[in-house]
């Protein structure tokens, strides 16, 4: 289960996480100044009209990138990049939320705590590749 991978993962780091669940996420720093998150969905199951059939959702890994209000260029920069016509490391959308961007990525609740390493790893390279793009 996730929950038990994602606390491998934290003690291969040398973080002590005491809980995740969808109440607690859990956020940390990457290189002092990259800072992801990684929490459930607002639900468990995604289900079709009659509930005959249900998925389990998967959890969401996000990067937080600090920008200036109303840096109109800097969104667009990493919209572009996360549109299906670009090649990228890892899929991921992009969202906004007062001063910050927001890289996002699923992590399926099969994942291993190698693979929630991998998808940070691969979603901070993107982060980089996109911010030194045009430099």
């Amino acid at each position: 289960m996730i929950s038990e991978e994602v606390q491998k993962f934290a003690s291969r780091i040398g973080v002590d996480i005491c809980d995740f669940d969808r109440e607690h996420p859990v956020s940390f720093r990457i290189d002092g100044d990259l800072m992801f998150s990684l929490e459930y969905r607002k639900s468990d199951q995604l289900q079709n009209e009659d509930l005959t059939v249900s998925v389990p959702l998967d959890c969401i890994l996000s990067l937080r990138i600090p920008v200036a209000e109303y840096e109109n260029q800097e969104l667009l920069k990493f919209l572009k990049r996360s549109s299906h016509a670009s090649v990228n490391l890892i899929p991921f959308s992009v969202g906004a939320s007062r001063n910050y961007l927001l890289m996002m990525t699923d992590i399926p609740f099969d994942a291993t705590s190698s693979d929630i390493e991998n998808s940070i790893l691969l979603l901070k390279r993107q982060y980089e590749e996109i911010i030194s793009y045009g430099k």
